[in-house]
């Protein structure tokens, strides 16, 4: 972590702030209220392995999105043509 730069102190006053904000950092990690345990009587929910791709359908994508070229195709402004 990069600790901010100030202008008016000088270079020992920062690395003391950068100092100074990791040992508050490491305090807070220390002394935060931890959550409590799961209760054993609730059982993890068991995640079910997924199916491997080839198995599984694709949806096939829309005619309305697909019919179109990448980029529409404008015709040239009149205005803007070389003379």
């Amino acid at each position: 972590m990069e600790c901010r730069k100030r202008e008016k102190k000088g270079e020992g006053a920062k690395e003391t702030e950068c100092l100074m904000f990791s040992i508050l950092i490491g305090l807070w990690a220390l002394l935060r209220p931890r959550p409590p345990p799961p209760k054993p009587s609730q059982p993890a929910p068991e995640l079910r392995p997924r199916p491997p791709m080839e198995t599984v359908p694709r949806r096939r994508s829309s005619s309305k999105t697909h019919a179109r070229p990448y980029r529409i195709r404008l015709p040239p402004n009149p205005r803007r043509a070389k003379r």
